[in-house]
């Protein structure tokens, strides 16, 4: 599958990009922090938090951006931008834009 359709506005391919990466980060972070605790294991919260911190704020902000663009009201994108709060969220968002 392409990640960009044809006639589909770059916003909208690079929010799907995003949202697969911030749900993709935001899992890795859960599974470092439990093997950390759980297993006793090395602690990549720090740096695995970092990484989807940036990946988060990043999807927020395309969200805003690529708003318009899909027509989305106000509730479509509270729903977007809360989704991304649930682990794996941001895989909804990115099945749903298609």
């Amino acid at each position: 599958m392409p990640i960009r359709r044809r006639g589909e506005p770059t916003s909208v391919a690079a929010l799907r990009v995003l949202a697969y990466a911030e749900g993709t980060t935001y899992l890795a972070l859960l599974a470092g922090s439990l093997q950390h605790r759980l297993l006793d294991g090395a602690d990549l919260t720090l740096p695995l938090g970092l990484i989807h911190g940036v990946v988060f704020l990043a999807f927020a902000a395309l969200v805003l951006v690529a708003r318009r663009p899909l027509g989305w009201d106000g509730a479509r994108t509270a729903m977007a931008l809360g989704a991304s709060i649930l682990p794996g969220g941001g895989y909804v968002v990115a099945r749903d834009l298609g």
